[in-house]
């Protein structure tokens, strides 16, 4: 696939919020890279830190009712580099 430009695609609703990144392909569609940041309120209330592997390495930040999470590359976890 011909990368031909990139954005940044903000998106929620009443309970999250998601930056999400698209790429454009050469015949004119956006495709989903799997790159995110995301804020999210939960019901349960919990602290801490978590990691787990789903479509790619993922993170989050457990701050009571909220959570922040995110994706990202080249994870020595996940990687085991």
């Amino acid at each position: 696939m011909g990368i031909r430009s990139w954005r940044w695609v903000l998106e929620g609703d009443w309970t999250s919020l998601e930056l999400h990144r698209e790429v454009k392909s050469q015949d004119g569609t956006w495709h989903d890279t799997r790159r995110y940041y995301r804020a999210d309120l939960d019901k349960h209330f919990r602290v801490g830190t978590t990691h787990f592997y789903y479509d790619g390495p993922n993170g989050c930040v457990l701050l009571g009712f909220l959570q922040l999470s995110w994706s990202g590359d080249n994870c020595k976890k996940c990687y085991g580099e």
